[in-house]
């Protein structure tokens, strides 16, 4: 799919450039995503998660679907809205037919802390929607999480000011990187640094605690283990569990080199970890072909779910800017 669609006056449908809610008035804003497997029908309403609060900012739009009736949200006035609003940014301009477009109340986002959208760049990684930057996407998007009708997302880094290693990570690895294989490796780099991360912390931590000498020579043996720091990460997050479908997988590649309880009561923090180091030392012995692309996908969003974690952490997030995120607003 290559189309590239016009966003005209002859080819938006004219009930889309009428204003249906002319009594709201407030501005609003546009940024561009991308996602391999279009879709005219994946249409969602947008909401931000705080502390205490869930607010809806906006919607995310398929280009497709603005050029199209035939979808569930034809006559939703509100959808019509964000559209016709989308217009006054897009009209006569060519896009490709994987581009999503997110539509938001340029108010709404302030009130929920965002300064800029760069912010929301990467909230919708877990559905295969990435910013788009240079290129559009051509990722294989099967294990990602289906798009549903409501979007709850979160603010994180801006990678609008992204260099280095986090650059390449949304301008080349999301949308260009079709081999399982390197984009698991590329990913777990993000394991690594987390996990550096809080080593740091925790002794941090127990400094402050003026801890006995005697006990931190014993931690540092604990946070000296990749095995544990992935542990203590995902304890860190609240998020470490037996996965069933990640188990599911794992049998499929380790079958009976693995006790049968193993698969039952793994957390996945230690199963990644095993699989990580079979991917780096054993792929030759085993049956991880099949699953490479759903193991790359899996790992992207815990990924993810990591950044999350290190943004709500002052500390490590005032590091994280500073060493890899320029320009950044206080």
């Amino acid at each position: 799919m290559d189309e590239l669609i016009t966003l005209s006056a002859e080819r938006v449908p004219p009930e889309y450039l009428a204003d249906p809610l002319p009594t709201i008035q407030v501005q609003y804003g546009v940024r561009i995503f991308t996602k391999s497997s279009p879709d005219e029908k994946e249409i969602s309403e947008v909401y931000i998660k705080g502390e205490d609060f869930e607010k809806r900012i906006g919607w995310m739009i398929p280009v497709l679907s603005m050029v199209s009736l035939e979808h569930d949200y034809a006559e939703n006035p509100y959808f019509k809205k964000h559209v016709y609003e989308a217009m006054k940014y897009l009209i006569g301009q060519d896009f490709h037919e994987k581009t999503y477009i997110l539509v938001y109340s340029k108010r709404f986002v302030e009130e929920a802390g965002v300064i800029a959208d760069g912010e929301l760049s990467t909230s919708f990684a877990l559905y295969g929607i990435y910013p788009y930057y240079n290129s559009h996407s051509i990722f294989d998007t099967k294990h990602k999480t289906l798009v549903s009708k409501k979007l709850l997302i979160e603010k994180g880094f801006n990678f609008d000011f992204s260099y280095g290693f986090f650059k390449f990570i949304v301008e080349n690895l999301l949308p260009l990187e079709n081999n399982g294989y390197a984009r698991f490796m590329f990913f777990y780099q993000i394991y690594e640094l987390a996990m550096e991360k809080i080593f740091y912390m925790k002794i941090n931590e127990l400094k402050s605690n003026r801890s006995h000498l005697g006990i931190i020579r014993e931690k540092i043996k604990d946070y000296s283990s990749e095995n544990k720091l992935i542990a203590i990460l995902y304890a860190e997050m609240g998020s470490d569990r037996n996965d069933a479908s990640l188990a599911q997988v794992a049998m499929s590649i380790f079958s009976n080199f693995k006790e049968e309880a193993y698969y039952t009561t793994t957390q996945k923090s230690s199963m990644l970890y095993d699989i990580r180091n079979t991917l780096v030392h054993n792929y030759y012995r085993y049956n991880i072909e099949g699953n490479i692309l759903y193991l790359a996908s899996y790992i992207e969003d815990e990924a993810f779910h990591i950044l999350k974690y290190i943004y709500s952490v002052p500390s490590i997030r005032k590091e994280m800017e500073d060493e890899y995120f320029s320009n950044i607003v206080d």
